[in-house]
């Protein structure tokens, strides 16, 4: 992996002769992303930053900046301000609940007048925005670095360009003004389909004092946005966490195999960006053949969420299949563990021996703890971190795959498990070493990073 450094002495410049440090103690650093919704993987790579930021400027004064700042504060304990102005309802964790009510459905209707929506889309919200990015300039005031850190926030999947790619170009303009530098930390690119969203990355881009993308096809798919770049690959944040969970007895060829089966809503009509009945009841169908296949052989099955909230619909309808297969639910083993956070994801991944996933950060959470997936991949991001583990093999499409496929590939595991397990282990470390050199660069920690601090203040 290329370790340039571009712009990086600037940004250690900044964060140790900013005024403000002459008022208040310690760096402060922003950590920017569309975190705060639920997505444990979201949570993992903030986890991440904020343990490698207080490992190396322990009175760093972090601040969180998300879709869900509440969520943001009670996951991490940082202080937090939202990059939107509106919190959509879906972020809300008792919406699924409160949706059912009569008022809400009654102040659906009500918004679906016309007047009322002419009157909301242009009359308020334009002053309502204009205030919210005031408040927001204010508030990067005590920011020495802003930090937008990690994570797939190059896509224009979700929201559209006024989605991802536009608060990317708000906060870095914002940043600007407020002669703040920025930092893109090992972000994930693509797809940006539209013509403004191209245009808002590319003006992000190129505001940012330091830049760096999670593989190398994230870094070529800016190159073909019209951003010439030789810029930093380093991999996904998530890979240098630090757990305190107990590992589980090694593996010694167990006939009876504790399998994470992390399933996605893919394509249902309400938790995902495109919507086909159909493409979702047949994934769902395979996805229960295969538990049951699982359990034919004695295995125990957990299914676990990566995005609390959205996965849990899947889970529930997979649960009840399978329990209309079996009705003796006490010989089915399948354990459903209550997982709302972080930590009960990590507990329950470091606990098991094989993980069949298709959440990018439920593959690659397995793997920090040594553990082989199997990966059915709805985005080439989770094929571009197979790739780099060298388990193409192990990953199969989301739309073309088979059961008799993923089975085949399953058992493929347990012949190999011990050579698959060395092999993720040994990835691992250098993927540790490597984000190790990104953090200590960013954070002026390493020598001849502080070698070139110290020249640039003496000249």
């Amino acid at each position: 992996m290329r370790s340039r450094y571009n712009g990086a002495p600037e940004l250690i410049l900044q964060a140790t002769m900013n005024p403000l440090l002459d008022k208040k103690p310690g760096v402060g650093i922003g950590l920017l992303g569309p975190f705060g919704v639920g997505n444990l993987g979201d949570a993992s790579i903030q986890e991440a930053m904020i343990q490698q930021i207080r490992q190396r400027l322990p009175d760093a004064r972090i601040f969180g900046f998300s879709l869900n700042p509440k969520d943001t504060e009670r996951r991490h304990h940082i202080p937090s301000f939202p990059i939107v102005r509106v919190q959509k309802r879906w972020m809300e964790e008792d919406y699924r609940q409160r949706q059912q009510s009569e008022f809400a459905r009654k102040m659906d209707k009500v918004n679906d007048i016309g007047i009322i929506r002419f009157l909301r889309r242009y009359v308020f919200r334009v002053p309502a925005e204009c205030l919210f990015l005031i408040q927001s300039f204010r508030r990067l005031a005590g920011i020495d670095l802003l930090v937008f850190s990690g994570g797939g926030q190059i896509d224009d999947s979700w929201g559209g360009a006024w989605g991802h790619p536009f608060t990317m170009f708000k906060w870095s303009l914002l940043a600007k003004l407020a002669g703040v530098k920025t930092a893109l930390v090992s972000l994930g690119a693509g797809p940006v389909d539209t013509k403004i969203g191209k245009f808002f990355v590319r003006k992000a881009l190129s505001m940012a004092g330091y830049r760096s993308y999670r593989d190398e096809n994230s870094r070529r798919f800016v190159n073909s946005l019209g951003f010439r770049n030789d810029d930093e690959v380093f991999p996904d944040l998530s890979h240098i966490i630090e757990t305190n969970c107990l590992q589980r007895p090694e593996y010694t060829s167990r006939k009876r195999l504790r399998v994470c089966v992390g399933p996605v809503p893919y394509c249902h009509p309400q938790e995902w960006p495109t919507h086909d009945p159909q493409q979702y009841a047949a994934y769902l169908a395979k996805m229960v053949s295969f538990c049951g296949w699982l359990l034919e052989r004695g295995h125990k099955v957990v299914l676990i969420p990566g995005s609390v909230g959205a996965d849990d619909v899947v889970i529930r309808d997979i649960q009840g299949k399978i329990w209309k297969l079996d009705q003796n639910r006490e010989k089915a083993q399948v354990e459903i563990p209550s997982i709302r956070s972080l930590h009960d994801l990590l507990d329950t991944l470091v606990q098991t021996d094989v993980v069949v996933s298709s959440r990018f950060h439920g593959i690659l959470l397995a793997h920090v703890h040594g553990k082989p997936a199997l990966g059915i991949s709805p985005h080439q991001k989770i094929d571009a971190l197979m790739e780099a583990m060298g388990h193409s093999q192990l990953c199969l499409n989301i739309d073309r795959f088979t059961v008799e496929e993923l089975a085949e590939r399953f058992a493929s595991i347990e012949r190999s498990w011990k050579e698959l397990h060395e092999q993720v282990e040994n990835r691992e470390k250098q993927y540790k070493r490597a984000l190790k050199e990104q953090f200590d660069t960013l954070y002026g920690v390493a020598e001849p990073a502080a070698a070139t601090v110290t020249a640039l203040t003496q000249q």
